[in-house]
């Protein structure tokens, strides 16, 4: 695709992508019909083999052809609920590398975006990119005030490309609703929108400038972090401009070495920013490939490209938070209900399947010791979660998706970076932090005593009122049975007094034990002392 297309090269694109999904379609009817004839025995032999195939044939295409069905096939690899293994393991590497436009081409888009042509803009402008992709390339520039800028340019005729790509999908979405049975289970037209949706965002440049400021700002307490700066006033709608940035590629580890910077301190920085993205601000920079992070001196770290973004609105953040409580105190009901607060689950689903299942996978995961997670399989786990995902009815709302697809990405780099890397140690504040919110956990457990306290405190208090208006025939009880009643309910009454102590001991044992971790010995003493006195209190027989 070496220059704009002509309306004959766009049928002859669309005419390819048809025929490439019609021919899948095909197999997949002749598949239907030799297990038909020969039994279902290699069923599922053949599927896989058929899906390898097809995977590999659709990369192929996509790299040749670029435009949409690049982002198309990394679209897929990020959709695990609906696309088959072979598919997501194979399209997984897809990255937006493409053969570049030649220069007069693009030297023509900059002049009508800027107003005139490239050298009269710039003090200097590179004709060769530093980067191409399937909907633009990128080249170092320097303005007149001296600022080297990287200026993103798209390719000419990307909106006519991108316009073909969607017919033809399109069409194919129509046969497989039509002739198969995955409209039954997957919203087509959802995928469609969401797909779309983020293409068409992608294609305006002053959005993905927006995303950048807005990164800048949430990003900005970390004084390790690099992201590039706008120059407002020499970007368009198809023309990016922004500061340089300069680094070393996040898997170049030869060149980091050189530079004598610490892998292991890249990775760690790396995960604390996208943790602080998701945690905390609830947008996203949602395509960490290798060509978007860099290494920088002083083992900082830099992300550039942002028209891939993801949002995880309030209400998620919050069912979120209940998944997490809920998995670490091992509830497989409250998991069960946080997947269908989320939409994680399909309408009409067996709740009561889903809830076995995810019993069997806590059952198999959750009495690990601290050693034995940090040297967990992050692999097999995530095996277990898709096959999770694909034996039954779920659905991953696009912005759950692209969020999965940006942490696959992340924990290759981040592996690749330190295989060690310890990621319960780097998890563990902000699994505090999503477990308590803002408040200290010793103020949260006062609180939780205190409530605790206060019922046990109250409820003697209203058993004796039962007892009273019993005894003065305020409540009409059977003679016969009044008095073995009032006598069980002074001795329930009784045992929750000294329960009520236990209770109160215990929290003030922890609570010295908390204060004692954090070097208040004095307090942690005192709380000692009111825990042994509460226990003995409780100890007494009345």
């Amino acid at each position: 695709m070496s220059s704009p297309p002509s309306g004959k090269g766009m049928y002859r694109r669309l005419l390819i992508v048809v025929l490439l999904f019609w021919g899948f379609f095909l197999e997949f009817l002749l598949l239907s019909w030799v297990i038909r004839l020969t039994g279902r025995r290699r069923n599922g032999v053949w599927r896989k083999r058929l899906y390898r195939r097809q995977a590999a044939r659709f990369k192929k295409t996509a790299l040749e052809l670029g435009g949409l069905l690049i982002k198309l096939g990394q679209f897929l690899s990020a959709r695990v609920d609906i696309m088959p293994r072979e598919y997501v393991e194979e399209l997984a590497g897809l990255q937006d590398q493409v053969a570049p436009v030649p220069y007069p081409e693009v030297a023509r888009v900059l002049e009508a975006e800027l107003g005139a042509p490239p050298h009269a803009v710039f003090a200097l402008f590179e004709e060769v990119p530093e980067a191409s992709a399937s909907l633009g390339q990128v080249y170092r520039a320097v303005c007149h005030d001296g600022t080297e800028v990287a200026v993103k340019v798209q390719r000419p005729g990307i909106e006519q490309v991108v316009e073909t790509d969607f017919k033809a999908i399109r069409f194919l979405l129509g046969l497989v609703g039509r002739f198969t049975s995955v409209g039954n289970s997957v919203d087509l037209e959802a995928v469609y929108g969401e797909f779309t949706r983020t293409t068409r965002a992608e294609l305006d440049y002053r959005q993905e400038g927006r995303n950048m400021e807005m990164f800048r700002r949430n990003l900005a307490c970390f004084d390790y972090l690099d992201l590039p700066e706008m120059r407002w006033e020499l970007s368009t709608q198809r023309v990016m401009t922004m500061t340089f940035i300069h680094g070393v590629k996040i898997t170049d580890y030869q060149a980091q070495e050189a530079a004598g910077l610490s892998r292991r301190l890249l990775a760690t920085r790396l995960i604390n920013v996208y943790l602080k993205m998701v945690m905390e601000d609830g947008f996203f920079h949602a395509d960490p490939h290798p060509g978007n992070v860099f290494a920088l001196p002083d083992s900082r770290v830099a992300l550039v490209d942002f028209g891939m973004v993801g949002y995880i609105s309030p209400g998620m953040q919050r069912h979120l938070k209940a998944l997490f409580i809920a998995v670490s105190n091992r509830r497989a009901g409250d998991i069960t209900r946080a997947f269908v607060d989320l939409h994680f689950v399909r309408p009409g689903a067996d709740l009561g399947r889903i809830r076995q299942a995810v019993t069997l996978i806590l059952d198999r995961f959750y009495g690990y010791t601290l050693d034995e997670i940090r040297n967990l399989d992050l692999t097999e786990l995530g095996d277990v979660i898709l096959e999770l995902v694909r034996e039954h009815p779920f659905q991953i709302p696009a912005q759950v998706a692209f969020l999965g697809r940006a942490i696959g990405t992340l924990v290759g780099l981040t592996t690749g970076l330190d295989p060690d890397i310890n990621l319960v140690h780097i998890f563990l504040p902000y699994a505090r932090t999503l477990a308590f919110g803002e408040q200290d956990p010793l103020e949260v457990l006062q609180k939780k005593v205190l409530q605790m306290g206060g019922s046990l405190a109250a409820l003697p208090e209203t058993l004796q009122r039962v007892i009273n208006q019993v005894e003065q025939g305020d409540l009409k009880v059977g003679v016969s049975e009044m008095v073995a009643v009032a006598r069980a309910m002074r001795e329930q009454a009784a045992s929750i007094r000294r329960s009520g102590l236990v209770v109160y001991s215990a929290a003030l044992l922890l609570a010295a034990a908390l204060l004692h971790i954090n070097h208040q010995e004095v307090l942690g003493g005192v709380a000692l002392g009111l825990s042994l006195v509460t226990f003995g209190l409780g100890a007494i027989r009345h």
